[in-house]
């Protein structure tokens, strides 16, 4: 299913580089740091952007503090394999690995993978999805 939004966070040790992407609208682009206020300031600009669904890649453990806070803000949180998502053809550069993610995801080109939380915050098991991860 093609989506009008969608964003990509290329997830890294110290920063969330962000791409808020919109049909035929050039991308929004941030950088963010990774401790929880600035988690929540890529919440807020998210949100500002009017963007529901976002594909982050699954590095390491620093992706799960940031899906907590964008899931409880009702936004979709896809997380990927990143080997795979490096498999496809591009120009590898960070500021472009974030708004890549955010036309795969727009364009329904890329598996999803949710990841289930219990209440210590651990991914005690992992789905990979070829649809929707919110069943639509």
């Amino acid at each position: 299913m093609r989506l009008d939004e969608g964003g990509g966070i290329d997830v890294h040790k110290e920063t969330f580089k962000v791409a808020a992407c919109h049909e035929n609208e050039a991308p929004q682009e941030r950088t963010f740091g990774t401790f929880t206020k600035d988690i929540y300031a890529m919440r807020d600009f998210l949100l500002e952007q009017k963007i529901k669904h976002v594909v982050a890649e699954s590095t390491g453990v620093y992706w799960k503090p940031m899906y907590r806070i964008l899931s409880a803000a009702g936004i979709e949180v896809s997380i990927v394999n990143p080997t795979r998502v490096k498999q496809m053809p591009m120009e590898k550069t960070d500021k472009k690995d974030a708004r890549w993610l955010a036309k795969l995801l727009m364009n329904d080109m890329i598996k999803k993978v949710l990841c289930l939380m219990n209440n210590r915050n651990n991914c005690v098991s992992s789905v990979v999805c070829t649809q929707s991860i919110s069943g639509k």
